[in-house]
């Protein structure tokens, strides 16, 4: 009878890792740093659970996809008790049991019409190590719900845009801001300085008739002195 195949192992309880939680960065390097010269076996308890195997191997998967990471030579222990003997070797995982922060694949999309009274409404975009929620923040200065902005009347003649958070166990990451929506209108601003002008422009207007008004009544003043001259 020929001796058993040699096998490096992996339990994954003893390392603390939860795959129902993302993998973290230093687990998926730990996994490489293992399986260059064969294959890691890895274990768990829970591999008694019905689809368990495709689970956990989704689970790694879908780590290696958020670090742009190139494949593992990894494969699962049989179901059953965790294998022992002269052939196997295990190495022990004593890194981050945290899971890792969120990461932006797709940044989030703003749409709607560009009005005031309109609403804009965002993605959350796509993301890696599954957020478990979101918060929205608008550049506006409108009524903003969840991930809906109603267009107030001082964001006509700007853009709004929003910013994503996602949040997990592992902590929470900003997007890149949204594609901007323009708001038709005239920005606040700049109709307060046109309505300036207007009352400064009328203002000069006024003061100019009164002195143009003036001049009339120096004029008719001035008149009968002349003549009193010429008689004299």
């Amino acid at each position: 009878m020929s001796d058993p195949m040699p096998m490096t192992l992996l339990d994954l309880d003893a390392a603390g890792l939860d795959p129902t939680q993302p993998a973290p960065a230093e687990f998926i390097q730990f996994l490489y740093d293992n399986s260059r010269s064969s294959y890691l076996t890895l274990w768990s308890a829970r591999l008694a659970e019905p689809d368990a195997a495709t689970k956990i191997t989704r689970w790694i998967n879908d780590a290696l996809a958020v670090y742009h990471a190139r494949s593992l030579q990894t494969q699962m222990a049989p179901v059953g008790d965790k294998p022992a003997g002269a052939n196997v070797t295990e190495v022990t995982y004593s890194g981050s049991t945290t899971p890792a922060a969120p990461v932006c694949v797709d940044v989030p999309y703003l749409g709607g019409t560009g009005a005031v009274g309109e609403t804009l409404s965002v993605t959350m975009g796509n993301w890696g190590n599954t957020p478990t929620s979101y918060t929205y923040a608008f550049s506006g200065g409108g009524v903003a719900t969840g991930n809906n902005y109603v267009v107030a009347e001082s964001d006509a003649g700007t853009s709004v845009t929003c910013v994503v958070s996602a949040t997990n166990a592992g902590g929470t990451t900003a997007a890149p801001p949204s594609n901007a929506i323009a708001i038709a209108g005239v920005a606040a601003d700049a109709s307060a300085h046109t309505r300036a002008s207007s009352h400064t422009s009328s203002t000069a207007a006024r003061h100019a008739d009164e002195r143009s008004g003036d001049d009339t009544k120096v004029s008719r003043t001035a008149s009968p002195q002349r003549a009193t001259t010429r008689d004299t």
